[in-house]
């Protein structure tokens, strides 16, 4: 796995949205070394899926802390600034890791300072290339 021999990472969670239709995808995530944290889902009016697991990561993170040295967070979403920002105020912070620097959020991006990598420029390394 990519974080463990970049970054040396111990346990790498995601946090999806539980839909009925990934499963595979779940199962998949799982074996390939990563523990999934799922959550129910709600549905909007015109039926996009609203897993809402921003929240659920940042309070697992505040809560527990105390018991990892640094964390690798994986994301672009600007809703995380708060947590990253709290992650380099205690040395917490190892690296956030985006997909790119074109979708990745301003606020993001300032909360990380230094500590922003892009997953684009590792694409090569990154990608599967099918025969």
């Amino acid at each position: 796995m990519y974080l463990k021999e970049k970054y040396r990472v111990e346990n790498a969670y995601t946090f999806l949205g539980r839909v009925s239709e990934y499963e595979g995808l779940y199962t998949a995530l799982q074996e390939f070394g990563y523990i999934v944290v799922l959550k129910d889902v709600a549905r909007t009016k015109d039926g996009k899926v609203k897993g809402n697991v921003d929240v659920d990561l940042t309070v697992k993170v505040w809560r527990e802390e105390h018991t990892f040295e640094r964390a690798v967070i994986v994301t672009s979403d600007g809703d995380f600034a708060a947590l990253v920002e709290f992650l380099r105020q205690k040395n917490k912070l190892l690296r956030v890791l985006s997909p790119s620097p074109k979708g990745c959020s301003a606020l993001l991006k300032k909360a990380a300072a230094q500590q922003i990598d892009f997953l684009a420029d590792q694409r090569t390394r990154l990608e599967h290339i099918k025969k």
